[in-house]
């Protein structure tokens, strides 16, 4: 068989690392399994997706044979069914030092089948994903089997709580080496022994309990359990996120207690909490405690005035290591931002949408942003009028959130202006704004300077037209090699405009060349024959590009 261009291309990169495209041909699989097997290769580290077809068993059969794979990543490709067991039972038997299972679906997999493979694997480091619909109570209790297992992400659209959160507690305390537990819309309100049960995880570092209902009771006992284990296990808590769990002003003086005993603390997350002025001084002052080891903090609506953020401001000083801030939809007032902004010439992302601060402060320390990569300045009314800020917005950005910042046609001018000093922008979003034909000209060149932009939101201003339209379809549809998200919902353009972007569509699908894979339009955008247009355009180029209706 002789050696195909992709296998000289991956020839360099066997004995490192090996991470097949789940879009691999069968050709391309079995080209990899031929390397493997011909050269005796033994990749470090291999990526494998688990398709329902013979040549990724083929390349896990080579993978068996070749010797030992130090860290095998098990990618389940939706729908594989249990034709994937060939194919997971040969990649497991190379003896892997460390096996990642992502995104493992229980609506289409059987878990107890994916344990049993596992259980022999007691002196690898195993890492689970599974996400889908429903987890059987008696498949998710299967799961205390794995004692190796290191690191937990579930989540899942329906959760029967209480007879799944009982499996759940019994599974934790089977898990002696257990660093990372994640768990989204898991109920776990009113579940005490859930609580007691992470008490018992001695080596726990990583803890996210996201939209969880757990309110002021439920967080006070995990807080309280965590906080029940050894000093060493409580100062070793590196992660904690415990956004929109409806929690107030009592879980939030509890997780200050355990805040302000974590001193090696890298990301911490209470988003969508209501804890108020007076817990958000609370909490603010306990940051103390982790100041500095925090790299991410998130406190987005949290119902924080003045003195909570002034106390997080004072408690985070300039020479710490905090890498992204959000402190978006609350009110800090100028007491709260003069406090805060000193502290953010270091970061990497920036979130004070929603703020009602003034852009005079902001634009002077912006300027002396020199990492920043992502910055949201959404529904900040004095944007637009501050034509001085977008001059001093930091060229390193690789995001922009403009969203609802009042920028009209010369406030257009000067974000293109900003664009051409941004080389690596890969998202603008422009959305809900007063910039008309001229605005969308000014901004569509100066991203066609570049080549970076990826995804481009230009959706709800309403005085852009069929001209504004017709320049999207020439300067971003046609003209843009590197845009593969555009939003152009409007309510606004007429059955010109509406045309021309449907036939700007089918002609890149047609000619190649075009990265552009969604364009989210309104429902009935340019009328019934702009519309219908679109809609043929629809069907035309799905799947590869999926044009998303909206309304």
């Amino acid at each position: 068989m002789s050696a195909s261009p992709l296998v000289n291309a991956i020839n360099f990169a066997t004995n490192h690392t090996l991470a097949p495209s789940p879009l691999f041909t069968p050709a391309q699989f079995d080209a990899l399994a031929h390397l493997i097997s011909s050269l005796g290769a033994e990749p470090d580290r291999l990526a494998l997706p688990v398709p329902c077809d013979e040549s990724a068993y083929n390349l896990a059969e080579a993978i068996r044979g070749s010797g030992t794979v130090s860290t095998l990543v098990l990618r389940f490709e939706p729908f594989c069914g249990v034709k994937a067991i060939r194919t997971v039972t040969a990649a497991l038997e190379s003896r892997p030092d460390r096996i990642c299972v992502s995104n493992f679906n229980p609506d289409s997999n059987d878990l107890r089948f994916l344990v049993s493979l596992l259980i022999p694997h007691h002196s690898a480091i195993i890492t689970i994903e599974i996400s889908g619909t429903w987890l059987p109570p008696e498949q998710l209790a299967e799961l205390r089997h794995i004692r190796a297992l290191r690191s937990l992400r579930l989540q899942l659209s329906y959760f029967d709580s209480a007879p799944a959160a009982r499996a759940l507690e019994e599974a934790i305390h089977e898990w002696p080496l257990l660093e990372r537990l994640e768990l989204f819309h898991a109920n776990l309100s009113g579940r005490a022994g859930f609580a007691r049960a992470l008490g018992g995880c001695r080596v726990l570092s990583a803890l996210e309990l996201t939209c969880n209902g757990l309110l002021d009771i439920g967080i006070s006992e995990i807080a309280n359990a965590m906080l029940s284990r050894s000093k060493l296990a409580v100062a070793g808590l590196r992660e904690l996120r415990l956004a929109d769990n409806e929690f107030g002003a009592r879980g939030g003086v509890e997780v200050a207690k355990l805040v302000r005993r974590s001193p090696q603390l890298e990301w911490l997350d209470i988003s969508s909490n209501n804890l108020g002025e007076e817990a958000g001084t609370i909490f603010g002052e306990a940051l103390q405690g982790c100041a500095s080891s925090l790299r991410t903090l998130k406190v987005s609506s949290c119902g924080f005035g003045p003195e909570a953020i002034r106390a997080i401001g004072n408690s985070l000083s300039p020479q710490s290591r905090l890498a992204s801030l959000d402190i978006s939809q609350n009110s800090p007032g100028k007491h709260g931002i003069d406090a805060m902004l000193p502290t953010i010439a270091g970061l990497t992302k920036l979130n004070v949408g929603s703020t009602g601060i003034p852009t005079r402060g902001l634009a002077t320390e912006l300027a002396k942003c020199r990492f920043l990569r992502v910055l949201d300045l959404s529904e900040l009314a004095d944007v637009g009028g501050d034509i001085g800020l977008f001059e001093a917005l930091p060229g390193s950005l690789e995001k922009l959130e403009l969203f609802e910042s009042g920028i009209d046609n010369e406030a257009a001018k000067a974000v293109s202006r900003f664009i051409l000093r941004a080389p690596r922008l890969k998202r603008l979003g422009l959305g809900m704004n007063k910039f008309d034909a001229e605005g969308v000209r000014a901004v569509s060149e100066a991203l066609l300077h570049w080549g970076s932009i990826q995804d481009l939101s230009l959706s709800f201003n309403y005085d852009m037209g069929d001209q504004g339209a017709k320049l999207v379809a020439q300067n971003l549809i046609r003209s843009s090699k590197s845009l593969r998200k555009l939003d152009i919902r409007q309510q606004c353009v007429g059955a010109e405009g509406a045309t021309a972007i449907a036939q700007a569509i089918v002609d890149v699908f047609h000619t190649g060349g075009s990265k552009l894979r969604e364009v989210r339009i309104m429902k009935g955008e340019g009328g019934k024959e702009g519309y219908e247009a679109l809609e043929r355009a629809m069907l035309e180029v799905r799947p590869e590009i999926d044009v998303v209706p909206w309304g």
